[in-house]
């Protein structure tokens, strides 16, 4: 591993793999500005809370990380309020800690402790060049360094430092992360993130680990077998059948994409398996989890685009760019909140930079209710001519918000071609994914529209994040078209 984009990748995922989150009452260490007397008695809480600790040998060796866990206990947020609640306490009660400081502490170890065997653990696939972690009861000052030197204030995105890596240094990386796999813990999930990044934005995916995945029963997120091809499906399909973590094993099936899915799915369509009603969903609706599905005559049909382009929001002074709209669609409102209905997506399909959607010539537009798909699908009738009007098969949901509701003003235009068409699936904090084509990044499970007019699943055409309309914003419209039935749909997620 030369390269150094190779190495700041591996880099991030070390400083994933020792999660800060553990170690943070290390940087509440005693102040300088302790009197003697207070630390004295700060002295004589730790040596009492070694003792109560039934001879913990790390918490008995590292007085510095027993003051710090100490001091970190809820409620008490300064030195000076945790000697005089100490005092206090001694006072009344003759003990320096009460059961409750003593169990809030002793987690704060145990945290402590799981990070950092999780982290020796996988010592030499993080860090291959440094000398071992240093042991606990040996020298606890070196241990405080190399904690401090392992936690980040910010992370990186993997997906973009994945551009500046050959094909053959993103395998070599999906390989050091399935060893990194076996220490379990924090590093296991650091090794998940980068493998994610690189199923959704290397053009292979993980074909290289797809059978180390398999064997190790990492089954979730599905999208890490995406075109894993048909001998990884055919291993996916048997430990469905024998009943092996069925619902994440269809969703990987799912995401191969290969000839044996689209068989089974289809077969599934007809004749459902027996174990179907264990699941949430008919078996062969998971096809929906890959973005395709099967119709009657068991053909596959795609339900998104395999181009995406960024959604970004219009600058002022630019005129006739947006594609998203989200604006007052005129006079017409919610026949069911009295809402004005917001014209999310507005398409002049002849353009030129919009032929990737797949959907031929016209005007579409697209109109909701902002409020009510927050409850469920809301419907439109459309034509090619830009009409969209509420659709009378809509069927209101059991329960609709009372109150004020804020309507998005924000227009997008078309940003850039994304890498892959699953790009968003990776976004470490599920923010800023507005995009148009591709695949949409549920919130939660799949959930393309049924068309009440074909009874078939609804293509995606794009989705908005409401947190590139508001920083304050939350969750995900998504948008669908079926071009044959002329009827458009959104529905909402929220994580």
């Amino acid at each position: 591993m030369t390269s150094e984009a190779v190495a700041r990748i591996w880099s991030e995922v070390a400083a994933r793999a020792v999660d800060p989150s553990a170690f943070w009452p290390l940087r509440r260490l005693p102040p300088a500005t302790l009197t003697s007397e207070q630390r004295a008695i700060l002295d004589e809480a730790t040596g009492e809370f070694s003792r109560r600790a039934d001879g913990d040998l790390f918490v008995f060796t590292a007085p510095e990380i027993a003051q710090a866990c100490l001091l970190a206990v809820p409620d008490y947020d300064d030195a000076i309020r945790f000697i005089g609640v100490m005092r206090s306490s001694h006072a009344n009660y003759g003990s320096f800690l009460t059961e409750r400081w003593y169990a809030v502490a002793l987690q704060r170890f145990d945290r402590l402790t799981q990070a950092w065997s999780s982290a020796s653990a996988a010592q030499a696939l993080l860090w291959p060049d440094e000398a071992a972690i240093p042991s606990p009861p040996s020298n606890p000052s070196a241990v405080l360094r190399w904690v401090e030197s392992k936690q980040s204030a910010a992370h990186a995105d993997f997906g973009p430092l994945l551009h500046e890596v050959s094909e053959a240094e993103s395998e070599l990386l999906a390989r050091r992360s399935i060893g990194l796999l076996d220490a379990g813990g924090d590093p296991a999930c650091a090794a998940v993130s980068l493998l994610l990044a690189i199923a959704c934005w290397g053009p292979r995916g993980l074909s290289s680990v797809h059978h180390d995945l398999l064997h190790r029963g990492v089954l979730n997120p599905g999208v890490l077998y995406r075109n894993a091809g048909p001998i990884v499906a055919a291993e996916l399909l048997a430990l469905i059948r024998e009943g092996n973590d069925r619902n994440h094993g269809l969703m990987a099936l799912a995401w191969t994409h290969s000839d044996v899915a689209a068989r089974q799915f289809a077969a599934w369509r007809t004749t459902p398996p027996s174990w179907s009603p264990e699941l949430l969903v008919p078996a062969h609706a998971y096809a929906h989890e890959g973005g395709w599905a099967t119709d009657s005559s068991g053909n596959v049909r795609p339900l998104c685009a395999t181009t995406a382009k960024q959604l970004v929001p219009v600058a002022d002074g630019e005129v006739g760019l947006a594609v998203a709209t989200f604006s007052p669609s005129g006079s017409d409102v919610c026949p069911w909140c009295g809402d004005p209905l917001t014209s999310a997506f507005d398409l002049h399909l002849d353009r030129t930079d919009l032929t990737f959607l797949g959907l031929g010539t016209g005007w579409i537009r697209i109109v909701t209710c902002e409020r009510c798909t927050a409850f469920g699908p809301v419907f439109s009738d459309i034509d090619r001519q830009g009409g969209a009007r509420w659709s009378s098969d809509n069927v209101r949901p059991e329960y609709l918000a009372d109150g004020e509701w804020i309507h998005t003003a924000t227009q997008f235009r078309l940003g850039p071609t994304m890498v892959t068409a699953v790009e968003t699936l990776a976004s470490d904090d599920r923010r800023h994914r507005s995009q148009l084509g591709g695949h949409p990044s549920w919130d939660q499970d799949a959930q393309f529209p049924i068309c009440p007019r074909c009874a078939e699943p609804m293509y995606f055409i794009g989705q908005i994040d409401y947190s590139d309309a508001d920083d304050n914003g939350e969750g995900m419209l998504y948008a669908f078209v079926d071009a044959d039935c002329l009827m458009a749909a959104t529905t909402y997620q929220q994580t």
